[in-house]
């Protein structure tokens, strides 16, 4: 299977499991789900699909000397997200942790498909889908992980915040495989790649981004109580659940996609306003190899954890969003009741 992607390049996928995986109709939809949720809606730029992403990680495994088994579970690793991605986790009043998508199903079919052809390939369910193990697939918030490396890198290019140059002659090749997880060996690499890890959180997480994504939450929650959809919809593709919002003929989706058409315009607010988020701060602080040991970026340069420290504080505090006075005072009535 050849794949020609626009972080690495043209590659070729070989492993017969990876290719009956990425053919099977679970593995499809996850080209129809938007890594960045609603965001999207905003600036069709923002174009990653959590396939794209996926297939993205597996191959950076792959140059980074995964076992075959980690590499699978790369590529399977965002296969249980729903519609919409993360935004889901607000539907769900989640958007601290993010982690609706686990939790929302107790049994997901896609994961069962996908389990099936693993285990027809003769690898074992239990360790594809138990990512903690997998070293560098994952890792606690802030380090260094191939989920995380590809998706700053997407982002990066999505924002204009880096190139195609710069992800494949600087950053790719001063990351490391150091006994199973990922480092840098320049900390001035490592210093810019967590800045850039910074730069595209503070994008999508803009006052725009927030409002999409609460505002989005909102129309799904009131198509849920409606009955417009139901919430195994959610399983489904992003297009699939605006279609039937847009089919409904209700007034209040009437008033979303027009506001969608108008670019989204929102107002900063205060306490009383429709939308008063708390955003969940996604960065990197890459662990960096001097001599043989690991040592965080942020604790070789103080004035990057004097950065972090600050962001972390802003996304923590409320932020107040208006919209357009018609939308807003109705979205805030569909809350109160």
């Amino acid at each position: 299977m050849l794949v020609n992607d626009k972080v690495y390049g043209e590659f070729e996928i070989v492993d017969p499991c990876a290719i009956a995986l990425i053919e099977s109709p679970a593995f499809q939809r996850l080209f129809h789900v938007n890594q960045n949720g609603a965001t999207v809606l905003m600036d069709p730029s923002w174009n990653t699909t959590r396939g794209e992403h996926c297939i993205g990680a597996y191959q950076l495994l792959q140059i980074f000397g995964a076992s075959r088994e980690e590499q699978i579970a790369g590529l399977l690793h965002d296969a249980n997200h729903l519609a919409f991605s993360h935004v889901i986790d607000y539907v769900f009043d989640d958007f601290i942790d993010q982690e609706a998508h686990h939790k929302v199903f107790e049994i997901n079919p896609h994961l069962e498909e996908l389990a099936r052809i693993v285990e027809g390939f003769g690898i074992s369910r239990d360790v594809i889908f138990n990512e903690e193990q997998f070293t560098l697939l994952e890792q606690p918030s802030g380090a260094l992980c191939a989920d995380r490396i590809d998706y700053t890198f997407r982002d990066g290019l999505n924002t204009q915040q880096t190139t195609v140059e710069e992800i494949r002659n600087v950053f790719l090749k001063h990351l490391v495989n150091h006994n199973g997880v990922f480092a840098c060996n320049n900390a001035y690499v490592a210093d810019r790649f967590s800045r850039l890890s910074i730069d595209t959180d503070t994008i999508r997480a803009s006052h725009s981004g927030v409002s999409l994504f609460f505002t989005l939450a909102a129309m799904i929650k009131r198509a849920l109580t409606m009955g417009i959809i139901v919430k195994e919809d959610l399983l489904g593709t992003d297009d699939a659940i605006l279609g039937k919002l847009w089919e409904s003929n209700d007034p209040v989706f009437a008033l979303f996609f027009q506001w969608i058409a108008a670019g989204a315009p929102i107002e900063l607010g205060d306490s009383s306003s429709p939308i008063v988020a708390r955003e969940k701060f996604r960065w990197i602080d890459p662990l960096v190899v001097i001599d043989g040991k690991l040592i965080k970026t942020t604790a070789l340069l103080p004035g990057l954890k004097k950065l972090a420290e600050q962001m972390t504080y802003l996304k923590s505090a409320p932020r107040c969003v208006n919209l357009p006075k018609e939308f807003a005072a109705i979205l805030k009535a569909e809350q109160e009741t």
